[in-house]
């Protein structure tokens, strides 16, 4: 996890204090006086993959290219966990 925000914070650069839950959670901090986020670990990496279970807003609104440009990323919703059963 701490590699995927690393990269994610590269790529925008903002302030920010992030509280990751659950199994891979964990704290991390860029910059001061940037937005407060807490989001579990797993859907953090849905959400900057562009495939939340919400529409991103604010600083999860910068997605992390997780997908290489010359492969075509799935859309199938079947794949998201929520839907895993």
């Amino acid at each position: 996890m701490a590699d995927i925000v690393a990269e994610w914070t590269r790529l925008h650069g903002l302030s920010f204090e992030l509280e990751l839950t659950g199994p891979a959670g964990g704290g991390f901090t860029s910059g001061a006086g940037g937005e407060q986020l807490q989001i579990d670990a797993i859907e953090l990496v849905w959400v900057l993959a562009g495939r939340g279970s919400e529409p991103a807003t604010g600083l999860l609104a910068h997605e992390l290219p997780l997908w290489p440009e010359h492969v075509n990323r799935p859309t199938e919703t079947h794949l998201h966990p929520n839907n895993l059963k």
